[in-house]
């Protein structure tokens, strides 16, 4: 017997270790099982969002066929006959509906303080707290050595931490992009799942640390040495990952939005190729898993790229009015933008990109349409900016520097984006907004407005809350609420409650009787000019918006008060009222948000009062800030 033919036998009989075939095995199979996990929770939310809209659209039908019938020529408008419906018995044939308010209560109004202003709500924390809790059972569970018998092999689970977290990338991806078949197929917003955006990408960092300090301490020799280049893209990756959640922290997104969106977009594209060409030849073939995260991300910047286009090509919007800004107060503008062949819902909001002022390219701000758009024709899109640093800084510099009352200048709109609430099937509708959270609750009340004057809605009273610093600030949208107003159906019982907390309005309104339409208190004879809250006169001749503020206060259902809104009794009133379903939307400061989720987590809106026979409450609340 030949040397070569001893080494063949002696290659053949060398025993193969078991472990190889598991660690190969399940670190295949693992990551496909997160992804039946995903997939089924994906699957599950998309369910309710047919089966909800499904039960708004039977439920609008009937009610608005309910309505029709009691209208009859009458005036339900008219104020002061309202009284609280009363009070049944328990039954426990309510019990579905007080089980399904005791969840809503639970799921979406029961928030934990994250640090700050921010907070999530019991959903968004088990859904991240289970999918890291997830993850790491799945990285930790069958490591025991069948030779050695030791627990936590770290063969295991050294490069089971890469895969898993290299096949996640397609998700992270997916719930970052303004265009994603998650908020497609769940009805969530883009922003609200930037939250769980953050929380996985966070997650799956730590099965990249995890890996990491595993593969150092088995030590980085052989074919697995630094040398090699797919250990040199990893490495890459893991640096590029590191500081792109470093960056990502919100002290930074707050402090540098314009470096944090760039940087995050830069590494983030360094992390994926770096990811790529680290996992696609090894045994697992992880690439598969990222290079899909690359398509999901070219998809998302294709169809912003095609909306970015359609929105602003000169030739499909010619002959419309040029765009202008304008001062409405020290920290306030109103920029107006006119498009022809674009549409939008009530609350969306677009990015707005402002060449001539913009430092950077591409540098966009997102901001609230403050109106509603128009069927046909040219559509005015009116944002209502707080001015801060940075961008809305320069903006206001600009803005002063005109010498008429409106400065124009170029825009550029991509969008829109958001996913606003139907208040058609509801029968009260309560809006609550602080200062310039009122761009995103004028447009539903507009809209709610309308279509119950076109039979579209079963809405039968609808309430607009609104908080404002000084008197001065109502100009803001006094215009299009009196238009509003007028356009109203004398059926539908209208309540608008402007609440000024800063100063008195003794120092602005002129004397006004009080009359059924409307009511004025504390006035004065005349009608200061507007003037920002230091006391300095704001630069502006919009005379017809100043001299419509007198003109809203006689408007039927308006009421101009001074101090802050009582929120609890207001939304007591309003449900122990209502003879259908009421829906309660609010976008303002922390504080109105905290306090308005407070007064409807018990009493008549929890599930005693559903037991007792009170209407259903939905609650939704607009993000005011960055979160």
């Amino acid at each position: 017997m030949s040397s070569s033919s001893s080494v063949n036998l002696a290659a053949a009989a060398k025993p193969v270790d078991p472990n190889t075939a598991i660690r190969v095995a399940l670190s295949s199979e693992y990551p496909k099982e997160v992804w039946y996990l995903v997939a089924s929770v994906i699957f599950v939310a998309s369910l309710f969002h047919i089966l909800s809209f499904l039960w708004n659209y039977t439920r609008k039908a009937s009610l608005i066929g309910h309505i029709s019938s009691r209208q009859a020529g009458s005036d339900l408008s008219i104020e002061g006959a309202r009284s609280p419906r009363p009070s049944t018995s328990v039954s426990l044939r309510r019990l579905p509906q007080a089980i399904s308010s005791a969840f809503r209560i639970t799921a979406f109004r029961w928030t934990v303080k994250l640090g700050g202003n921010l907070t999530a709500n019991l959903v968004e924390i088990t859904v991240i707290g289970g999918y890291l809790i997830a993850l790491l059972v799945w990285e930790f569970v069958n490591t025991r050595n069948i030779t050695t018998h030791q627990n936590l092999d770290l063969t295991y689970w050294a490069n089971r931490a890469g895969t898993l977290a290299a096949s996640q990338t397609p998700l992270i991806v997916a719930l970052a992009g303004k265009n994603n078949i998650i908020s497609l197929l769940t009805g969530i917003s883009y922003e609200k799942l930037n939250i769980v955006h953050r929380g996985v990408a966070r997650a799956v960092m730590l099965l990249v640390w995890i890996h990491t300090a595993a593969r150092i301490k088995a030590g980085l020799v052989g074919d697995q040495s630094l040398s090699q280049v797919y250990i040199q893209a990893g490495i890459l990756a893991m640096v590029a990952y590191t500081l792109l959640m470093a960056i990502g922290l919100r002290p930074v997104r707050q402090a540098a939005y314009e470096f944090f969106y760039y940087s995050h977009t830069i590494l983030a594209l360094i992390m994926l190729f770096g990811a790529y060409f680290h996992m696609k030849d090894v045994l697992y073939k992880m690439g598969n898993y990222v290079w899909p995260a690359l398509l999901v991300w070219g998809i998302d910047r294709a169809i912003r790229t095609s909306w970015l286009l359609f929105s602003n090509l000169p030739f499909l919007h010619s002959n419309t009015s040029p765009s202008t800004v304008e001062i409405l107060s020290n920290d306030a503008l109103r920029l107006t933008v006119s498009r022809r062949h674009i549409t939008w819902r009530p609350g969306q909001s677009m990015f707005v990109n402002l060449p001539s002022i913009s430092t950077l390219p591409f540098e966009s701000h997102p901001f609230t349409i403050s109106t509603v758009a128009e069927s046909k024709g040219e559509k005015e899109l009116v944002f209502l900016i707080k001015a801060r640093n940075g961008l809305t800084g320069r903006l206001r510099d600009v803005a002063r520097e005109a010498s008429g009352s409106t400065k124009k200048i170029n825009v550029i709109l991509d969008g829109p984006y958001g996913s606003p609430p139907d208040l058609s099937p509801f029968s009260t509708v309560v809006l609550m907004a602080g200062g310039s959270g009122v761009s995103y609750c004028l447009p539903l009340f507009t809209d709610i407005v309308r279509r119950t004057a076109a039979n579209k809605a079963a809405c039968r009273r609808v309430v607009l809350v609104w908080s404002v610093r000084v008197p001065e600030h109502m100009h803001w949208i006094s215009k299009a609420l009196i238009q509003t107003l007028a356009d109203a159906p004398s059926h539908l019982q209208i309540d608008v409650r402007i609440q000024v907390t800063g100063r008195d309005m003794a120092d602005v309104l002129p004397t006004l009787e009080k009359t059924p339409q409307g009511t004025a208190e504390n006035s004065k004879d005349d009608l200061s000019i507007p003037s920002s809250p230091d006391g300095s006169k704001v630069d502006t001749d919009d005379k017809e918006d100043i001299d419509s503020e007198p003109e809203l206060a006689k408007m039927r259902g308006v009421r101009i008060q001074n101090g802050r809104p009582d929120i609890h009794r207001i939304l007591e009133e309003e449900v122990s009222c209502a003879d259908g379903p009421v829906s309660v939307d609010v976008c303002g400061p922390h504080a109105l948000s905290e306090a308005v989720r407070s007064a409807l987590s018990s009493g008549i809106a929890g599930p005693m009062g559903a037991l007792r026979g009170r209407e259903s409450v939905t609650l939704h609340v607009e993000k005011f800030a960055m979160a």
